[in-house]
């Protein structure tokens, strides 16, 4: 009996094991890791139609049909069609006389220079590397990654301008003077950009949403779901509210959540749904995430009361 009694405590000890725990967490981190850059793999390395650095080739290849007079949104780059607003097309002038290998080089080396500083500068740890947004923004060569570089070199009011979903992390930080200079360079572009072209290539660009955006890792399309994440997002508060609105409830693509890699990694909930390659998965993890930290300060009222018995 006293065997048995010694075995069931044994038991209990090593299921209450740190050290059990941290190895649980990071067989089934790993593993959704694994399996996130297997399917972003298979669709820009191993697949035959040739997809890597996709976004860098169609960006220039739009600016340059702008700046030659044609409409930037019949381009495309193995059938991949550019689908960004206007603004995004300023991002290429500056490497137009280079031709387009070398700017979609450049933007790959500046990818790799963002990453490298983002983890630097914020502290992050190097599994971040292989987080979904960060590997998909890599192998796609999208402008976030040096965007959200940028961000952090008082370059924001670029992020926020070419890429809106970034400006929920400008507001989170109250960074109102980058959100302003956005906002009089957006007034002072409209009319030399192809906004009226933008509008009528409307469901050419609806069109390749769906065709290759696959889909969207946040709440879109489920009312449902968006409300949930809504009401999740006030009761979070100000900063983490904002800081999360766009992997919530506006990320089409995992890349869209780069600007805010600081509070997806503080959390072990947002970097799991944030690597998850399912429908609705980062906004599943907002939701998730914001009825923990709810429950959080519940779970310790009972030691809190213990603590204040214990010493009077």
């Amino acid at each position: 009996m006293t065997l048995r009694l010694r075995a069931i405590e044994v038991a209990r000890s090593a299921a209450d094991s740190p050290t059990l725990a941290r190895i649980l967490w990071r067989a089934t981190f790993g593993t959704a890791l694994t399996l996130s850059i297997l399917w972003i793999a298979d669709f820009y390395v191993w697949g035959d139609s040739g997809h890597l650095f996709v976004d860098a080739h169609v960006y220039f290849r739009a600016t340059a049909a702008w700046v030659d007079g044609s409409n930037p949104w019949t381009t495309t780059f193995h059938d991949v069609p550019f689908a960004g607003i206007p603004p995004t097309l300023l991002l290429n002038v500056p490497f137009l006389p280079f031709g387009e290998d070398a700017a979609v080089a450049m933007w790959v080396v500046a990818n790799t220079a963002a990453v490298a500083y983002i983890i630097r500068r914020l502290g992050l740890p190097l599994w971040v590397l292989l987080l979904q947004p960060v590997i998909e923004g890599w192998f796609a060569a999208s402008p976030d990654l040096t965007l959200a570089g940028l961000m952090l070199l008082g370059g924001g009011w670029l992020a926020a301008l070419t890429k809106p979903y970034a400006a929920p992390a400008l507001l989170a930080e109250r960074r109102w003077r980058q959100l302003a200079i956005a906002m009089a360079v957006l007034i002072a572009s409209l009319p030399f950009l192809p906004w009226i072209e933008f509008y009528g290539s409307r469901d050419i660009i609806a069109g390749s949403f769906e065709r290759f955006a696959g889909y969207p890792v946040s709440a879109a399309g489920s009312s449902v779901l968006i409300a949930l994440v809504a009401i999740s997002l006030v009761s979070l508060g100000w900063r983490r509210g904002w800081s999360l609105l766009t992997p919530g409830l506006l990320a089409q693509q995992p890349h869209y959540n780069l600007f805010f890699l600081q509070t997806i990694v503080r959390s072990r909930i947002l970097a799991f749904a944030m690597t998850l390659p399912l429908p609705h998965a980062a906004a599943i993890g907002v939701v998730s995430y914001a009825v923990v930290e709810r429950l959080r300060p519940m779970a310790r009222a009972p030691e809190d009361q213990l603590a204040v018995v214990a010493t009077t």
